[in-house]
């Protein structure tokens, strides 16, 4: 019973939130709580241990990597990565004309801070976008985009 409650809770909730999120033009979550439900994979700190992992570094000149991904382009420099915090993630509902669209979507960014192992650095920003409802500070993940673009902000 008390399942029963709880689940009606939260998808009453879920609802007014939703209903709500339609009415704002396009409403925008910002750092550091943005709570992803049914996607792990879309978590800011999960995104990027994936794409050092996935990479083998992250790299010091904008990458698209998709391209990457599937060998459209040649190989990408990347280097070792020391260290890496999360300056600011980010996720934007994108606008849609119709109330209750069939495939919602969202854009989401990054900007993360990298120390090399060689001492150098970057800032670097990450963007996609995905499947899903925002309905800040809750984001509910529908399926996935692209794997996204890096892109070089600045380096000293």
């Amino acid at each position: 019973m008390r399942l029963f409650l709880f689940t009606a809770m939260v998808i009453f909730l879920f609802g007014a939130a939703i209903i709500i999120v339609r009415e704002i033009q396009t409403p925008v979550c910002e750092s550091p709580v943005i709570a992803f439900v049914r996607s792990e994979e879309r978590q800011p700190e999960v995104i990027v241990k994936n794409l050092i992992a996935e990479l083998g570094g992250l790299p010091r000149t904008d990458l698209d990597i998709y391209e990457v991904r599937n060998s459209v382009t040649s190989a990408a420099a990347v280097y070792p990565v020391k260290d890496w915090s999360i300056e600011l993630s980010r996720v934007a509902r994108t606008p849609h004309l119709a109330l209750f669209d069939d495939d919602p979507t969202y854009s989401q960014d990054l900007i993360i801070h990298v120390m090399f192992a060689d001492g150098d650095t970057a800032v670097l920003h990450w963007s996609s976008w995905s499947y899903g409802i925002v309905a800040c500070p809750v984001v509910i993940s529908l399926g996935s985009g692209p794997p996204g673009e890096l892109q070089v902000i600045h380096r000293p």
